[in-house]
């Protein structure tokens, strides 16, 4: 094999290496705004999940204090 074939394969692979290298750093880019959007996301799950139960504690404190109001009127008759 001459030296100018090798050198060319030689300058080939670095090449190929270099995009290899180009392309992971912007799978590790996306793959960290990924991330970012994961985690903002979470949060507002987390937001929602949290204004759920207090809606669903609301209610029943309201249903709670219906049924008292109910049994102090009833136990108020006897």
């Amino acid at each position: 094999m001459s030296t100018s074939r090798l050198q060319s394969e030689v300058d080939v692979l670095i090449f190929d290496f270099e995009n290899a290298n180009s392309t992971t750093r912007e799978i590790q880019k996306r793959s960290k705004q990924l991330e970012l959007i994961n985690l903002e996301f979470k949060s507002k799950l987390d937001e929602i999940e949290q204004t759920v139960l207090y809606d669903a504690s609301q209610r029943d404190n309201r249903n709670k204090a219906t049924e008292i109001f109910r049994l102090t009127h009833e136990l108020d008759k006897t």
